[in-house]
């Protein structure tokens, strides 16, 4: 049975009410007792405070002051329970548990309106007011005070929020203007770090300035060398703009081209060029095409053009570039200089090294008055122009460039910054140009460290920079260890770039060097017919590379003793390097050599002598008579004559290389000992027996000063030196006494 089902049947009079209550509820509800009611008292309890209460007697007056008086509260509080009793669908044996319930709901919220801890005073006396309502049981109008104090602490929330959403923005510039103040410092990745507080900071509704600080902290992680990282906060700012302005309208935003920039520095510029070719056009769209903004816009695309291979188009838009700055902004500042660098770079692919060199000094003259002389950007363009230097055959002016551009890279950057290596990679390749290859050692070291730690061991430039470490190895004579480091290369090279690409032609081609040099031609010589075959298919074959690798071919082909495929080899490269009219350039030197050992080991002596003669004038021509290489070969030419029965002819040239030896190497030294075998030989075929025994006792006692020195050189120079003895003695009269 329900509530309302019972009541209907009521009658006003309280007693028979209860009569008719009891009458017509079962034995089950009797028993029923919370708060020492049944809930058939209760039942008649309800009915009481829902009646008028005009019609409530003395007797219905007592019940509800003993039932407040039972419960705890005010009567006020009594009826209103019951009322709300009367108004809901409570199944008739829940009655009195229902009514213990609200009991304790009511004195928990006079409990809790008591104990109000605020400090509003308006929101308190509402609530207080309210407090005063529930106790007397005037629900309504408790809830209306407590309505108005929801509405008043929502207002007073507000004005919280927007507080802190102010406090929060204040400190998220605060962080902003600290991570530049770290900037300054090249404190990069305190930078960074500080630009990404500063973003957590920004509320969901402002994207774009959420955007602005994580394209910041990219910009310092850039700076900074953490390209992975860089990349990632380029790419959620860019996911952040892209909800504003849409796909279509942020490639001339900064983070787009920030982001390109990053791709272009760590070898990925195919995937740069359509972001910066979409930004030009965006730029050149907004604000025309003789707006100074487009100018940045054209020097990034032009730079990632040439890194494309694509130097004629970049060269048109950075000379339009600078056209569209001079006119503006005039010629005297560092975006100037910028601009001025891009267009040496473009030049210098070009091929049109003077015109590179002319347009890097302007450009380094023009920054270092615009900034400080220790800016990262001064050493980018002095580290071009002594680049350029360098491929005009100027290396000692590029080496103070190369060591300066080191210094402030490393002063603003620190030792182990990416942007060391491309500086410590040129020096080192001056370095050698000067001869001093024991120096450019660590420097390559050093570069192929940050390349692996940097772009790791799968990236392009990491490949070439092991490549060139193995080569200083190879020229300062350490063959065995330069030969694993390239047969890693060689791998590398195979897996990453492709087995045809010209990096694995010319590893295959030192590597072949390597093992000639370690006295296994056998070995080398299926490796140089590799390097050769990928060099024929590229389309962009270098000829003068494809010569060398046929001059090393033939040399291993000789050290085999398969002249016939040796002399193929040697005059092919011949033919390359006439037909590109290089034919008198000291890179022909070792083919000319190796094609006149040839000649002389087959006995060809009419055949090598012409070729001998080449050599040794192509020598004089670029090194001058003093000079070590060209006593070398004047002795090769002499020796070769004078097995032709030309001594006197050979006579001069020994002599001049004796000279030189003893100027370049000192008077005791082994190689002057050897000079002077060698024309004392000479001289025994034109009967000075007199100068040639006094040749041989000073070799003889050069000899004697390095005896216990392990030159594997030492056996042959004595064999020869025994033959001049004895040919002395059996030919030079021996003065009597008297």
């Amino acid at each position: 049975m329900r509530l309302f089902d019972f009541m209907a049947a009521w009658k006003v009079n309280i007693k028979a009410g209860r009569d008719a209550a009891l009458t017509g509820c079962g034995d089950a509800y009797v028993n029923t007792i919370v708060n020492g009611y049944t809930a058939k008292h209760v039942a008649q309890l309800v009915a009481i405070a829902t009646a008028p209460l005009t019609a409530m007697n003395a007797e219905a007056q007592r019940e509800i002051s003993e039932l407040r008086q039972r419960l705890g509260v005010t009567e006020g509080a009594a009826i209103a329970m019951l009322r709300a009793l009367g108004q809901t669908d409570v199944v008739l044996e829940y009655l009195p548990q229902a009514l213990g319930e609200l009991t304790e709901r009511h004195k928990d919220l006079l409990e809790r309106l008591r104990c109000l801890d605020g400090t509003d005073p308006e929101i308190m006396r509402l609530k207080q007011q309210a407090h005063g309502a529930v106790e007397i049981g005037a629900y309504d109008r408790a809830e209306g005070l407590m309505r108005e104090a929801e509405a008043a602490d929502l207002v007073a929330e507000q004005r919280i929020l927007e507080q802190v959403e102010r406090r929060r923005s204040s400190r998220a510039e605060t962080l902003d203007q600290r991570a530049s103040l770290a900037e300054l410092r090249f404190r990069y990745a305190e930078a960074a770090a500080l630009y990404e507080e500063a973003a957590a900071l920004v509320r969901e509704g402002d994207p774009l300035r959420r955007a602005k600080y994580l394209c910041h902290a990219g910009l310092s992680l850039k700076y900074g060398g953490a390209y992975g990282k860089a990349e990632e906060l380029y790419r959620r700012a860019l996911t952040l703009e892209v909800q504003v302005i849409g796909s279509d309208y942020i490639y001339g935003r900064a983070t787009a081209v920030n982001l390109a920039e990053l791709l272009r520095a760590v070898g990925r510029a195919a995937e740069a060029e359509p972001i910066l070719r979409h930004a030009l056009e965006a730029i050149e769209q907004c604000l025309g095409r003789d707006h100074p903004q487009v100018v940045h816009a054209a020097n990034n695309l032009a730079l990632t053009l040439t890194d494309l291979g694509r130097p004629a188009e970049a060269e048109r838009l950075i000379m339009r570039a600078l056209a569209v700055y001079k006119a503006t902004l005039g010629t005297e500042d560092r975006t100037y200089a910028i601009l001025l660098n891009c267009l040496g770079g473009v030049l210098y692919t070009l091929n049109r090294p003077l015109e590179a060199e002319s347009a890097l000094k302007q450009a380094l003259t023009v920054i270092t008055g615009a900034i400080r002389s220790d800016h990262p950007d001064v050493a980018v363009i002095a580290g071009n122009l002594a680049e350029v230097l360098r491929a005009l055959g100027r290396p000692a002016d590029a080496e103070p460039l190369l060591r300066q551009v080191l210094a402030t890279i490393e002063h603003a950057l620190g030792p182990n910054h990416l942007l060391m290596a491309s500086p410590a990679t040129n020096l080192a390749a001056v370095l050698a140009d000067l001869g001093r290859p024991a120096e450019a050692l660590p420097l390559r070291q050093h570069a192929l460290s940050l390349f692996e730690n940097v772009l790791g061991s799968d990236h392009e430039k990491t490949i070439v920079a092991a490549g060139a470490l193995a080569s200083v190895l190879q020229s300062l004579g350490n063959s065995a260890e330069a030969e694993p480091l390239w047969r890693r290369v060689l791998a590398d090279a195979e897996r990453v770039l492709g087995p045809s690409d010209p990096v694995v032609g010319t590893s295959a081609n030192n590597l072949g060097l390597a093992l000639l040099a370690l006295g296994r031609p056998a070995d080398a010589v299926p490796l140089l017919r590799r390097a050769i075959a990928i060099s024929e298919l590229s389309k962009d074959s270098d000829e003068e590379a494809l010569a060398t690798s046929n001059t090393t071919l033939g040399a291993a082909l000789l050290a085999t003793g398969d002249f016939s495929e040796a002399e193929v080899s040697l005059r092919r490269a011949l033919f390359i390097f006439e037909r590109t009219h290089v034919f008198n350039d000291e890179n022909t030197l070792p083919c000319l050599a190796k094609l006149a050992e040839l000649l002389r080991a087959s006995g060809r002596l009419l055949e090598a002598e012409p070729v001998l003669r080449r050599v040794y004038e192509t020598l004089v021509r670029i090194y001058g008579l003093d000079n070590e290489y060209v006593a070398s070969g004047a002795t090769n030419l002499a020796v070769t004559l004078s097995q032709m029965g030309r001594p006197a002819e050979a006579e001069p040239l020994l002599r001049q290389a004796l000279t030189t030896c003893e100027r370049r190497f000192g008077q005791d030294h082994l190689t002057t000992a050897h000079a002077a075998l060698s024309l004392g030989l000479n001289l025994l075929d034109i009967g000075q027996f007199g100068e040639a025994n006094a040749l041989r006792s000073r070799a003889l006692a050069i000899f004697e000063i390095h005896g216990d020195v392990n030159d594997p050189e030492l056996p042959n120079m004595t064999r020869h030196l025994t033959g001049v003895i004895q040919r002395a003695d059996n030919e030079i009269p021996t003065p009597r006494s008297g």
